[in-house]
């Protein structure tokens, strides 16, 4: 599936201008960089620009405050954690419902500062795909799922399934199915998340154990179980965003 590589450079280089000293030098010089430019087949970095385009398309919002949501990202983080007094069930779902849009954007950003997890689940997928004629992938507590709908747009994967908590989220991801076409993904409410034994070859859980009560009982019940054999979890925690976990 091709994308449609219609971006002008300034566009790139203003999106490269708010992330700034928030990301590392490194991506950021490689997003300076001319090679940056999506015709040389760069598709991290093309990726990126489409979840970024994503996220302002669906919240109306342009660069500007794209960037403002993404700066202010931890102080309305922080307060609802202190707010909730640790208690993770209440962060989650204030979380999805009061800030869900300012988390779509943190989550954007998170989810492409760090190349390694991109390099690694496309590195992954690329075994499967070349020893399986089809590969599902569950992407568990998925938030804006931009890494996984990454993957599917790359056709790395077949089928996509995604868990997550109902609300502007579960919006988004219908937002990007329709705009892309894709109609191999399938939605579960996190909170009435029914296993399927031996159902996936690969499961995503990137920055969610650490929000749960009990992430072990998580790991060993759910995640552990739809694996088939010989699958690949992808886990990633605690997350980045400074916010105390359970894993901390």
């Amino acid at each position: 599936m091709r994308y449609p590589l219609s971006y002008e450079f300034h566009r790139k280089r203003a999106i490269a201008e708010f992330m700034g000293s928030r990301a590392l030098n490194s991506f950021r010089k490689q997003i300076l960089h001319r090679s940056f430019i999506p015709k040389t087949g760069n598709e991290y970095y093309v990726d990126f620009l489409h979840a970024i385009d994503d996220c302002c398309d669906f919240l109306h919002i342009n660069l500007k405050t794209f960037s403002e949501y993404f700066d202010n990202h931890r102080v309305w983080a922080q307060q609802l954690w202190e707010e909730s007094k640790g208690n993770a069930n209440y962060f989650n779902e204030t979380l999805a419902q009061k800030y869900a849009d300012k988390n779509i954007v943190a989550n954007c950003v998170y989810s492409f500062s760090l190349k390694y997890s991109y390099d690694a689940l496309t590195y992954y997928l690329n075994r499967l795909t070349a020893a399986n004629t089809s590969v599902t992938l569950c992407d568990f507590g998925c938030a804006n799922a931009h890494l996984s709908f990454a993957m599917l747009r790359r056709q790395l994967i077949t089928h996509l399934e995604l868990c997550d908590l109902p609300g502007l989220v579960e919006d988004f991801i219908k937002f990007r199915n329709t705009k892309y076409g894709l109609n191999t993904i399938t939605w579960q409410d996190a909170a009435h998340f029914t296993v399927k034994e031996n159902h996936f070859d690969a499961v995503i859980c990137f920055d969610v154990l650490e929000h749960l009560p009990n992430p072990s009982k998580v790991l060993s019940t759910v995640l552990y179980p739809i694996l088939k054999p010989g699958g690949y979890l992808f886990m990633q925690a605690p997350w980045g965003g400074g916010v105390p976990s359970h894993l901390d």
